[in-house]
């Protein structure tokens, strides 16, 4: 009796830790938090708006995702939001490249950044900033004074 009993501890272990294993893969593949682990290279940037835009949210480029948004905080000099990137430490991106923040669908309202790469030859170093950059748009904003005429 104790033998069954011990078997089948055993088996519903094993169970669980195929689960976890599972769960960690599936994670890693969408770009959840673990993904954290392969982008080591931080870029830094200032909007004048952030809106919808989360630690999280993704960076793309060309429509592919590069890395992830890491920090948001405020520049206490300017009083814009200055944004932390970490991007797959195998890229060299341009100096001249430009961000901007893009609403990924109207419904969910979530945002991302999106990197234009520039042409010169010289690469943002790690630790780098992106100058050229475009806040977040107020869709509402925008189809408020659509609609409401002012």
């Amino acid at each position: 009796m104790k033998f069954k009993q011990s078997m089948l501890e055993t088996v519903i272990g094993a169970i669980v830790l195929c689960v976890a294993v599972g769960f960690f893969f599936m994670l890693n593949s969408s770009g959840g938090i673990i993904s954290f682990v392969g982008y080591n290279y931080k870029v830094y940037a200032e909007f004048r708006s952030v809106d919808n835009l989360y630690v999280g949210s993704e960076v793309r480029l060309a429509g592919v995702k590069i890395g992830t948004v890491s920090g948001i905080n405020l520049n206490k000099e300017s009083f814009s939001p200055r944004v932390e990137m970490s991007i797959y430490r195998e890229l060299e991106i341009p100096s001249d490249t430009s961000a901007k923040i893009l609403s990924g669908s109207l419904i969910s309202g979530d945002a991302y950044i999106l990197l234009e790469p520039g042409y010169l030859e010289d690469h943002i170093e790690d630790g780098g900033e992106i100058i050229y950059t475009q806040g977040a748009i107020d869709l509402m904003g925008v189809i408020g004074k659509f609609l409401g005429g002012k």
